[in-house]
């Protein structure tokens, strides 16, 4: 121990004595943990946090997917769900759920709830208790069971001040009176952040539906079972049921995760791509401490060199070298924790609300006791990384010459040199393919704020309304309502257009459906034509200003009663119809039961968000025939939408007070947040990228410093001898720029992956293989290696001859 309390002492005195290396030496270290510390902060709280159930690791979620149709984790047909329960033995219990919605009234002004409707064992599925009172119990999710209700612990206290009699209490919910049988825990939020869950009631007919996929399913193993095991009972089965009902399961099969790769399906792989961009940076400013202790060894050969004549072994030698590499660690870390403690913050702040619902793990995202000790070991861990070769190169078996040496000088060693250029060009690589993810992130937010969506995005407003069914029990009750709000709405001051709609573009809502095409033989399986379903009434495509290429769109008179009717877009029309004129063609939802509609017009292309045509196949029918619940509204204005959403919400309440309006929302407000996801990522792997493009030039920047420092006396026979300061100039400039290619062919095969990796997920519409943007991250590499190599080049061009000369 005093041994080592004398290495430490001599080393904080010897890195005092270089304020200049010692601070550039923490600067850069801070960077790299700093960078690393605060993307661990989200990755610990989002896929590292214990999960609050008990023996999580049992717990499975279920999807389907179809390939021969190109879907991937679709939710589950309710009858196939009941043929897994009944035929599996690797799953001890199922559960089911899905998204919903309540309408609070009758306790202050109405509310709309986030809500999930559950199974009653969904929480004995996940091992999890209640705080105040019980959960679910068994029946109450019966058909024409009690309405009972249970309330999460942020809805608990923000509206009934965590009140410990609220159980046994009624709440109004969808204009029914539901009694409140228990409050979960704070820590409990399944699958998302939840106001309240509700029963759900599957009744026959939904469990023998296989065409409709709406259910989300999770599961425990029995105690031995893998997901693997899971996975390859459940495909078995999925078989069984493709040979036994082929005209709904064919080509379909099942996937099983873990519930957290489940719950978090794209946040997963972007935070992992996240963390791996962070680990390069700090690999870079490992780097480049490296090459800087690599020049300082070569400078402190005589005092090593004194310090082994009187005795100390290169052990001894190394150890205390390493002992000041770990506390320029150290001191990185304690500076690289407070970056992370401003990123992260900053990051929260950044953060749209809608993201802590979808993965409320995001609140969680603090320097903590964990995060500081990964800090510590990363510090510790970089420490011994950077130093340990610098360390054995400055303890070498040449130090004796060095007592020989008028004075510390500089080592003139060239295996060194060699080294230092070999870590810069690493730098670059590593700067390179960072730079690449950060070139292509960028390229495709560029690509989304030029594209043309097929809508008008200016003075366009959405919100959302939704019926109870106690208060509007039928779809004629429900249409009438919504054919008197579409009225009111026309005639709102300042209203230019307005129409009513199942989902709004970028709204998330809606999902494909499978058509027939009347007067064809059927497709294959899963070779079907498919489109996006929406019901639209009256005004609706004016009001997004989207123009109809053919036909009409709907009017008053399509309504509940009259002749079932259809527009679709003009992808579908081609996709369908090629060569044909689609007016007056018929088609239908595939299953027994839907009517044939009648085209009676061609709507212009809405595109897809992630995909990189300008189009997407739709189906319109008319919003009136079909008594949905839940409107979405939207308002073409003359003026700035914010001043109309008071007028909407009165003319919603003149037709029904207890009608809360949600989810209000310019239409620029939802692009923006439909492209957030790009635009974070891009914001992230931007400064990354940044921080790494610095690095590397100061790399380059200390080699060609220390080969100009070498090779002074040199410098001065050569203009001895009439080079001229520009020959001079040219041969450290290029040193630098030779170093930045190599580092960029490197690096070429490593960024050309990692673009093609970022295809799935990360790219919208851009090509993962475009010239321009590797050429544009190469040259920006280039440049920055030629401003590094210039100044210390500038500097060698400037010498003075006879001082040169009497450098040696």
């Amino acid at each position: 121990m005093d041994t080592l309390l004398q290495d430490i002492r001599y080393a904080a005195r010897t890195l005092a004595r270089s304020p200049g290396f010692t601070l550039a030496a923490v600067a850069t270290l801070a960077l790299g943990i700093g960078g690393t510390t605060a993307i661990f902060t989200a990755v610990r709280a989002v896929l590292l946090a214990p999960l609050p159930f008990a023996r999580a690791d049992e717990l499975v979620v279920f999807t389907e997917d179809n390939p021969r149709a190109g879907l991937e984790n679709v939710e589950v047909a309710p009858g196939n769900f009941a043929e897994w329960r009944a035929r599996s033995r690797s799953v001890a219990e199922w559960a089911v759920y899905d998204y919903a919605t309540a309408n609070l009234s009758g306790a202050g002004d109405p509310e709309r709830l986030r809500a999930f409707a559950v199974s009653a064992n969904l929480f004995r599925v996940l091992g999890a208790r209640a705080a105040v009172g019980r959960t679910f119990a068994a029946g109450e999710d019966r058909p024409g069971g009690a309405r009972v209700v249970m309330l999460s612990h942020a809805f608990w206290r923000a509206r009934f001040g965590a009140d410990p009699r609220i159980v046994g209490r009624a709440v109004r919910l969808d204009g029914e009176p539901y009694t409140v049988v228990g409050v979960m825990p704070a820590e409990f939020r399944f699958p998302q952040a939840s106001d309240v869950w509700l029963p759900l009631a599957l009744d026959a007919a939904d469990l023998q539906d296989r065409r409709g996929h709406w259910a989300r399913v999770v599961g425990r193993l029995r105690p031995g079972a893998s997901p693997g095991d899971a996975a390859a009972e459940l495909g078995a089965i999925a078989r069984q049921l493709a040979t036994e009902h082929p005209e709904t399961n064919a080509g379909w099969t099942v996937d099983v995760r873990p519930v957290r790769a489940g719950l978090l399906e794209g946040f997963n792989q972007m935070l992992i791509s996240l963390m791996a961009a962070s680990a390069f940076v700090l690999l870079i400013a490992c780097a480049n401490v490296a090459g800087l202790l690599l020049a300082r060894g070569g400078a402190r050969r005589r005092e090593l060199a004194v310090r082994a004549a009187l005795g100390a072994g290169r052990g001894r030698l190394v150890r205390q070298l390493l002992t000041e590499s770990l506390l320029l660690a150290l001191a990185g870390g304690g500076l690289g924790v407070l970056i992370a403690t401003w990123a992260s913050g900053a990051l929260e702040a950044a953060l749209p609300a809608t993201y802590f619902d979808f993965v409320p793990q995001f609140r969680d995202a603090r320097v903590n006791g964990a995060v500081l000790a990964f800090a510590g070991g990363v510090s510790l861990f970089t420490g011994v990384l950077f130093g340990l070769l610098p360390a054995l190169s400055a303890t070498g078996r040449h130090l004796q010459p060095a007592l020989r040496e008028g004075g510390p000088g500089v080592a003139r060693g060239g295996g060194r040199a060699r080294t230092r250029a070999a870590l810069v060009v690493g730098e670059v690589a590593l700067a390179l393919v960072l730079l690449t993810a950060a070139g292509f992130s960028i390229a495709t937010g560029v690509a989304l704020a030029r594209r043309n969506w097929g809508f008008q995005e200016e003075r366009l407003l959405t919100m959302r309304v939704t019926l109870p069914q106690g208060d509007y029990p039928t779809d004629t009750a429900a249409s009438l309502f919504h054919a008197r709000l579409l009225e009111r709405l026309q005639a709102l001051p300042g209203v230019r257009a307005a129409g009513l709609a199942t989902g709004v573009p970028m709204s998330g809502e809606g999902g494909p459906v499978t058509l027939e095409v009347e007067g064809r033989p059927p497709p294959p399986p899963g070779l079907a034509p498919r489109a996006e379903y929406r019901g639209v009434s009256p005004g609706y495509f004016a009001a997004l200003g989207v123009p109809l290429a053919a036909g009409r769109a709907f009017g008053d008179r399509d309504r509940i009663g009259s002749p079932p009717v259809a527009v679709v877009s003009a992808d579908f029309a081609r996709r369908a119809f090629p060569g044909e004129n689609p007016i007056g063609r018929r088609v239908r939802v595939e299953g027994d039961g839907n009517p044939w509609r009648e085209i009676v017009g061609v709507a212009g292309d809405i595109s897809d968000l992630r995909t990189a045509t300008q189009g997407k196949a739709y189906i319109y029918t008319p919003f009136l025939q079909l008594g949905q619940p839940t409107a979405f509204l939207a308002l073409r204005t003359a003026g700035d939408p914010a001043e109309v959403t008071a007028a909407v919400r009165r003319a919603v309440a003149a037709l029904d007070p207890g009608l809360p309006v949600y989810d209000v929302l310019t239409m620029r407000e939802r692009v923006a947040e439909s492209m957030f996801p790009f635009r974070v990522v891009g914001w992230l792997l931007s400064a990354l990228g940044a921080v790494a493009l610095v690095l590397a030039a100061v790399g380059v920047y200390g080699v060609v410093a220390y080969g100009v420092a070498q090779r002074t006396h040199e410098i001065g026979v050569r203009m001895a001898l009439g080079a001229a300061r520009a020959d001079v100039l040219r041969l450290f400039a290029g040193q630098g720029l030779r170093l930045a290619l190599a580092g960029v062919a490197l690096g070429a095969v490593g960024a050309l992956a990692v673009a093609r990796g970022m295809q799935h997920g990360m790219l919208a519409g851009v090509d993962p293989s475009a010239p321009r943007v590797f050429a544009a991250v190469a040259g920006v590499l280039a440049a920055a290696a030629v401003l590094a190599s210039y100044l210390p080049a500038r500097r060698a061009a400037g010498v003075d001859p006879m001082v040169a000369l009497r450098a040696e």
